[in-house]
C-alpha cells in the first residue's frame, strides 16, 4: 500500500525514493531522517538520479513528504514544507491526499485544493510594523552621523584662511561672528530634518509620524540631536 500511495503522491512530479535504509521509530527519527535525506541531496550526495523537475532536489519543489510504517495499518507521515512558499503546506497537504484516494479508489476524482493566505492579524503587523522601525532607525543614523561634519567645515576653513580672524580685526564681534555660525547649522540642519519627516510621512511611517505627539517627539529627537552636533 505503502509503494501505491508514493506512486500517487509523486505522480509526475517526483519518482520514490527511500528517505532512509534502516527502520525508523515514531515522529521524531521520522523527521530527522527525512531532513538528513534532503540535505544529502541539497549537497549533492545521492542526488545522481535526481534533477531539476525529477527529484526532491529540484528547484522547483516547495516540500518534502515521507511515510513510515509505525505499527500494523499504520504510518506517519512527515511533511517538511518551504516556509516561504505560503501555498506549499496546503498544496502538500492535498497531494498527500490525493495519494491515499487513488490507492484507496482509483476510479475517484483528485480533491482540489483552494488557498489564499489570510490577512496580517493587528499583532502581527505591529510586529513587523516594530522590526522595521528598527531598521528605520538605523538607516538614518547614518546619514545623520555626516551632518556634524558639516556643521565644522566653515569654522575650521575660516580658521586655515585667517577669515575669522580678519571678521575680527573688522571690527565683527565674537558673539556675532558665532551666532552667525550658529544660524547657519540651525538653518541647514532644519532643512535636513523637515525632509526627514516628509520622507516619514510620505512612506507612512505613523510610528515616526502618525499623531501630532509623534512628530512633535520626533521632531524634538531630532533638535536635540542637532544641539548635540
Amino acid at each position: 500500500a505503502t509503494a501505491a500511495v508514493n506512486a500517487s503522491v509523486y505522480r509526475g512530479a517526483l519518482s520514490a525514493q527511500p528517505v532512509a535504509e534502516a527502520e525508523t521509530g515514531a515522529f521524531p527519527e521520522g523527521a530527522e531522517a527525512l531532513s538528513a535525506y534532503l540535505l544529502r541531496l541539497q549537497g549533492g550526495g545521492d542526488n545522481s538520479t535526481a534533477g531539476p523537475g525529477e527529484g526532491p532536489a529540484g528547484p522547483g519543489h516547495f516540500a518534502a513528504l515521507a511515510a513510515q510504517a509505525f505499527a500494523p495499518g499504520v504510518q506517519i507521515w512527515t511533511l517538511l514544507h518551504n516556509t516561504t512558499d505560503v501555498h506549499a503546506l496546503p498544496t502538500a497537504i492535498a497531494l498527500a491526499h490525493n495519494g491515499w484516494l487513488a490507492e484507496q479508489a482509483p476510479e475517484a476524482p483528485p480533491v482540489a485544493v483552494a488557498s489564499h493566505p489570510l490577512p496580517r492579524t493587528k499583532s502581527e503587523q505591529q510586529v513587523v510594523s516594530a522590526i522595521l522601525s528598527v531598521f528605520i532607525a538605523l538607516f538614518v543614523l547614518i546619514p545623520f552621523a555626516f551632518v556634524p561634519a558639516a556643521l565644522v567645515v566653515h569654522p575650521v576653513r575660516e580658521r586655515e584662511t585667517g577669515a575669522h580672524d580678519l571678521q575680527l580685526v573688522s571690527g565683527a564681534s565674537p558673539a556675532a561672528v558665532w551666532a552667525a555660525h550658529w544660524t547657519a547649522d540651525a538653518v541647514m540642519f532644519a532643512a535636513v530634518a523637515a525632509a526627514t519627516l516628509g520622507v516619514f510621512a510620505a512612506m507612512g511611517r505613523d510610528e515616526f509620524v502618525g499623531t501630532h505627539a509623534e512628530l512633535l517627539g520626533t521632531a524634538a529627537l531630532f533638535a536635540a540631536f542637532a544641539a548635540a552636533a
